[in-house]
């Protein structure tokens, strides 16, 4: 079986490198809309194939395992993470940067663990080593603080779409992710449950419907639900 016979016997793959990180593969396959990748080597020559669905069982297998209960007991529901004050529903900004620092300027202190230049800078660092965006209109920038406890989410929505930088894609829902810098491993099951909640046309439409922080909060409890069964 050779590279060219395989991708003539599927849909059109994706190329991925071996040491592609889960987080950056889930991403290119949501924002390519594709289900399969041909992995190659340092050397570019294939070495196996990868699916979408075997990233996420990698990412919910790693952290799910039932016989770890130290990873069982950090995980969390996302909407347990979210809270009302930590909602925007008229984000205005123009580029992702500047949606970040929008966001959590409008955040209220008391809803924040740590100063918001903290924040700010934690999120827009992570930014800098992988796009945030995912694909159909969702954006997940994330960060990482060695203060924070347990994982803490936030929601905005931009009605006019923030721009992708070099393509023509505008990303109207944006969750802010933060999660301990000693629980790196339940970023990637945060990130994939918020791609589920968005594969589902149910959700997204509440999601862009919603006219309060508890609608949004309501909405994301049903769709992770729904998702699950």
């Amino acid at each position: 079986m050779t590279p060219e016979r395989l991708k003539a016997l599927t849909r059109p793959p994706l190329d991925m490198r071996e040491d592609l990180p889960l987080e950056e593969a889930l991403a290119l396959f949501q924002r390519h809309y594709r289900k399969m990748a041909i992995v190659n080597d340092p050397r570019g020559e294939w070495t196996g194939i990868i699916t979408s669905e075997d990233v996420l069982e990698e990412i919910v297998g790693r952290i799910g395992d039932e016989f770890d209960a130290a990873r069982t007991e950090a995980s969390i529901q996302l909407a347990d993470a979210l809270t009302p004050g930590r909602v925007v529903l008229e984000l205005q900004a123009g580029s992702m940067r500047e949606a970040i620092e929008k966001i959590v300027a409008a955040i209220p202190a008391k809803d924040f663990p740590a100063d918001p230049q903290t924040i700010v800078r934690a999120v827009q660092e992570r930014e800098q080593t992988m796009t945030t965006y995912l694909g159909k209109g969702l954006a997940v920038p994330h960060g990482r603080l060695d203060k924070l406890e347990k994982p803490l989410l936030v929601f905005a929505r931009c009605a006019e779409g923030i721009p992708q930088n070099d393509t023509n894609e505008r990303a109207d829902l944006i969750f802010l992710l933060l999660t301990p810098s000693g629980m790196a491993r339940i970023q990637p099951r945060l990130l994939a449950d918020i791609v589920g909640l968005i594969d589902s046309d149910y959700v997204t439409e509440r999601l862009r419907k919603a006219t309060t922080p508890e609608e949004i909060i309501e909405a994301i409890r049903a769709g992770q639900q729904v998702v699950l069964d």
